[in-house]
């Protein structure tokens, strides 16, 4: 303690941690980092599994204090019991989805007074539901911009549609 740790050592100091609960980290992909000021938040996915776009992050979050002892720690994990290929959309039929009213718009309800959509990027994501008594990952796209409402303000969103060919 006392000691303020770079990013690279409070790293090494979240993966120590997790060894030492025993926690299996094999399951874990490549860390990302972010600063808090007080605090370091290093968050671990689960490896070979995609990222979740909505809902718990898959994998280990720590909260670090400057001087790498552990504020707080969570997880959220899946076994994998099956695995099966899926057709995908096109990115071009998603988008014309949403911009005819489709989606999942996660936005805290201000789309609804009416206004104007700009997606910035673009990605393949997943979300985490439920179907048949099991959780299933299904991919979705997740467009990411800025919403223009009526008055003229504006705020950043994600709008989810979802990414698996109906068959």
């Amino acid at each position: 303690g006392g000691t303020e740790l770079t990013e690279g050592e409070i790293v090494d100091a979240a993966q120590r941690w997790l060894a030492t609960i025993s926690y299996p980290t094999a399951l874990l992909g490549a860390p990302t980092v972010d600063d808090f000021g007080e605090l370091w938040q290093v968050h671990f996915p689960m490896a070979d599994l995609p990222s979740v776009g909505v809902g718990y992050p898959l994998g280990v979050d720590l909260m670090l204090h400057r001087d790498g002892t552990v504020a707080e720690a969570r997880g959220y994990w899946l076994s994998v019991n099956q695995e099966a290929p899926v057709d995908v959309i096109s990115v071009e039929r998603a988008w014309d989805a949403v911009t005819h009213g489709g989606g999942y718009w996660r936005d805290g309800g201000m789309s609804a007074g009416g206004g104007e959509f700009r997606a910035t990027s673009v990605q393949l994501s997943s979300i985490l539901t439920t179907g048949s008594n099991e959780l299933k990952l299904v991919p979705v796209y997740e467009f990411r911009g800025d919403f223009t409402m009526t008055d003229g303000s504006t705020a950043p969103i994600s709008v989810f549609e979802i990414g698996r060919a109906h068959v």
